[in-house]
């Protein structure tokens, strides 16, 4: 995956091409704003899975919410993960994905 601008690429693992990978869609105050949407789509990674394999130093950590995350990239801004603080998981926004085909929707959530 990457951000706008292609400064910031990660990588997570992709299932076999018969799998797809669960996605749920937060429809939060924080994720509608964030994203100028009415919502924002997730996918869950174990936090050792996703690695972030391009300039590093460029993804902003804020945390505007008790116990939890959010990662953008510095240059422009794109939403690219969030996460509970204490989890083992963290969750990565489809839209910044390379291939969407290999996820599935599966729910909406309201925090």
């Amino acid at each position: 995956g990457a951000c706008l601008c292609g400064k910031v690429t990660y990588t997570i693992p992709i299932p076999s091409t018969n799998e797809k990978i669960e996605a749920w869609s937060c429809l939060c105050d924080y994720c509608r704003v964030s994203s100028g949407t009415f919502f924002q789509t997730f996918l869950a990674v174990l936090r050792p899975e996703l690695k972030v394999t391009s300039h590093p130093e460029l993804v902003t950590e804020i945390s505007l919410m008790p116990g939890r995350t959010r990662s953008f990239c510095s240059v422009c801004s794109t939403p690219l993960f969030w996460s509970r603080e204490g989890s083992e998981w963290i969750q990565a926004t489809v839209a910044t994905l390379d291939k969407e085909d290999v996820v599935r929707y599966v729910r909406s959530l309201d925090y």
